[in-house]
C-alpha cells in the first residue's frame, strides 16, 4: 500500500473543498472532529459526559433570540394599545388593514373558498357554496 504524504493530503483538502465550499467546509470539518472524538472515547469505554453538562449551563443563542423577540413583540403591541385610543385617518386604515371579525350567527362557510359570506351570498344551500363558487 502507498505512502501518504503531503502531496495527497493536499490534493484531497482541494477536492474537498472544490465539492463542498469553504461555507459548508469548517463545519465538515466540526462534524467529523467530534465522530472521532466519540469513536476513540467509546473505544477506549471512556465516558465524556462532562462536557454535556456544561454546556446546558449555558442558555442557547436560539432561546435567547426568541427572548429577545418576544420582548420585542410585547413591547410593539403596548405602542399599538396606546395608538387605539386615537382616532385614525381614512389613509390609516387603508394601510393598518382591516380587522377580522367573528363569524356572525347569520353569516356562513362558502365549503369551496372557505370565506365568510353573508346570507345573501348563499347559491347552494345543500352544498353551502357562495355565488361566486357556483
Amino acid at each position: 500500500m502507498p505512502n501518504i504524504g503531503p502531496l495527497e493530503l493536499a490534493i484531497v483538502a482541494i477536492i474537498a473543498l472544490i465539492i463542498f465550499g469553504p461555507k459548508r467546509l469548517p463545519e465538515l470539518g466540526r462534524s467529523i472532529g467530534d465522530g472521532l472524538r466519540e469513536f476513540k472515547s467509546s473505544v477506549s469505554g471512556e465516558n465524556r459526559d462532562d462536557e454535556d453538562e456544561d454546556d446546558d449551563d449555558e442558555p442557547d443563542e436560539v432561546e435567547a433570540t426568541l427572548d429577545e423577540i418576544l420582548k420585542e413583540r410585547l413591547v410593539v403591541a403596548d405602542e399599538e394599545e396606546e395608538d387605539e385610543d386615537e382616532v385614525p385617518d381614512t389613509e390609516d386604515k387603508a394601510e393598518a388593514g382591516a380587522k377580522v371579525l367573528p363569524k356572525q350567527p347569520d353569516e356562513f362557510v362558502c365549503q369551496s373558498c372557505f370565506l365568510v359570506k353573508h346570507p345573501s351570498q348563499l347559491a347552494d344551500a345543500k352544498r353551502k357554496l357562495c355565488a361566486d363558487c357556483v
